[in-house]
């Protein structure tokens, strides 16, 4: 059984579109905001 490779990219990018449009929402809750208190507490600049 061959894999198809459109297939495969297809799947990326819609995993890829839903993390995005997601934003600030599930993925950053575990890790997102630790990283931004992190940043506050070392006293580094955030992105502008």
């Amino acid at each position: 059984m061959e894999i198809d490779p459109i297939a495969v990219i297809g799947a990326l990018v819609l995993t890829l579109l839903a993390v995005l449009l997601t934003g600030p929402g599930l993925w950053s809750e575990k890790w997102g905001w630790w990283m931004l208190n992190r940043r506050k507490r070392d006293g580094a600049k955030p992105r502008e």
